[in-house]
């Protein structure tokens, strides 16, 4: 189809005015959120005094937790904290320290124990159970319409699931069962667990300590939760708790007195119910910063007479060329402002696609510097040795240039002769796209591996192009369903 031209679309001062937006936006983007939950005694007593409703909308009751001992001979009685710790089962804080083991944490597909970078003990929770519900206190509600937002116009809306994960435990010099370094955790990145996968929440225990500070970075911003306390303190007693995604760097600085207790989950998306009882879900896309700015953008007829594309580079990170199960399910696990993005250009009935956009290509017909392009899948690929003529082929069909015949089949049927026989018919294949044609609303993004080969010269050489996922928005010509 006809492209509008580049320049008049550049020199738009809407295009302009969204470019300075999106890099703006998708760099200060929520990526963490979190809070602190008072805890009372007893809901009917200090209803008393507050609505019954607010206070259980705000509050929190002590926090019963029990486990495993590994002394089977060890009594029920013993295998029982309350927090805040009471009278009754402070004692039994030193059983369940014992109990604990030692934290390992992920290094290239192992796990690994190394007190230099982890300092801490867990136990899985097989070994123990608690009272604390982060649904009922509403904290899977806030991390859902903070991190996931979901629009009325999406066919399907998403929800979070919270799946406890580990107790941990980060101890001072001063601990009994330590010496050495304090508790911490360096600088890491999580490793998600299924393809859904998408944060981690960690609630602290209301357990006097010192340090411990959780420090959340992304993109040159950095979020601090501190959640240490003391008996003289001037912090009331209370629950604290925070979310982020996966992708985000965090940290946990060293414990200085006291035991840090927190409680781990996996957060994962997965598929909501829709318009539950008639309600909209939380996000109505007219009220997002950027949906004017984009309207504005796609209803001027004299840029888009001849139709053209829009493109954004996601700006958090996913495996979208993974071939293991940890593969990118768009648009169901985009987060932040991808998620933002797909779904305004998607209320605004465009259609979308994801693909990868490439600017470091190895092979590039008659020399020069290799010009990026897009691709029509971001699954990744392996040509093998082919022979080099061969390597143009495979390109030309992994950017659309020249597409090659997908069938499928429809169902079995019968022949007049009585054959059972299949009828096939064509897939439509995505539309070949140049990256120059693309109106490019922010910069190349996260790169993954996209294509490997090997390049025949005066020896063998493995080869690999790098890619970053895209959202490529098609923009119909003015009078062809044009908005």
């Amino acid at each position: 189809m006809p492209i509008a031209p580049l320049s008049k679309i550049s020199e738009s001062l809407l295009f302009q005015e969204l470019r300075e937006y999106v890099a703006k936006e998708t760099t200060a983007f929520t990526f963490a959120c979190g809070g602190a939950i008072p805890i009372v005694p007893s809901l009917l007593d200090a209803a008393k005094e507050i609505d019954s409703e607010k206070l259980r909308a705000m509050s929190c009751l002590p926090i019963d937790l029990r486990w495993d001992s590994k002394e089977e001979a060890m009594l029920s009685s013993h295998t029982k904290v309350t927090f805040p710790l009471d009278p009754n089962t402070e004692k039994n804080l030193d059983w369940l320290i014992k109990d604990m083991i030692p934290a390992t944490f992920g290094l290239g597909g192992e796990h690994v124990y190394d007190e230099s970078y982890r300092k801490a003990t867990k136990l899985d929770p097989a070994r123990f159970s608690s009272t604390f519900n982060p649904y009922e206190l509403g904290i899977v509600d806030a991390i859902a319409q903070t991190l996931l937002p979901s629009l009325r116009h999406a066919k399907q809306t998403r929800s979070v699931k919270a799946e406890l994960y580990k107790l941990n435990a980060s101890f001072a010099r001063s601990s009994i069962l330590y010496s050495g370094p304090s508790g911490k955790f360096k600088t890491h990145v999580d490793t998600p667990r299924s393809p859904s996968q998408f944060g981690s929440l960690v609630v602290c225990l209301p357990l006097e300590h010192r340090g411990g500070a959780l420090e959340v970075r992304h993109k040159g911003k950095t979020v601090t939760f501190d959640w240490s306390n003391s008996k003289d303190g001037a912090k009331g007693v209370s629950i604290g708790w925070a979310a982020f995604y996966s992708d985000c760097e965090h940290e946990v600085l060293e414990v200085t007195e006291g035991h840090r207790l927190t409680l781990t989950y996996n957060l994962f998306c997965v598929r909501g119910n829709g318009q539950l009882g008639g309600n909209c879900p939380w996000l109505n896309p007219e009220h997002l910063p950027l949906y004017k700015s984009i309207l504005s953008l796609v209803k001027d007829d004299d840029s888009w007479r001849n139709g053209g594309y829009l493109g954004y580079n996601c700006s958090h990170i996913y495996p979208h060329t993974s071939k293991t199960k940890l593969n990118f399910l768009a648009p169901d696990n985009l987060k932040g402002a991808d998620m933002m993005m797909y779904e305004i250009f998607r209320s605004l009935g465009l259609k979308v696609s994801f693909r990868p956009s490439v600017t470091e290509l190895h092979y590039c017909n008659g020399g020069g510097d290799a010009r990026p392009v897009v691709g029509l899948k971001l699954d990744w690929a392996d040509w093998g040795s082919i022979p080099d003529d061969w390597i143009q082929e495979e390109y030309d069909k992994w950017t659309g240039k020249a597409p090659k015949e997908y069938t499928r089949c429809r169902h079995w049927y019968w022949n007049s002769d009585r054959q059972p026989e299949l009828e096939e018919e064509p897939i439509p294949v995505p539309e070949y796209v140049r990256f120059e044609d693309v109106h490019w609303l922010n910069d190349l993004g996260h790169k993954e591996p996209q294509i490997s080969w090997v390049a025949h010269g005066n020896e063998p050489t493995g080869m690999t192009t790098y890619s970053c996922c895209a959202i490529i928005v098609e923009i119909p010509p003015r009078g062809e369903n044009g908005r």
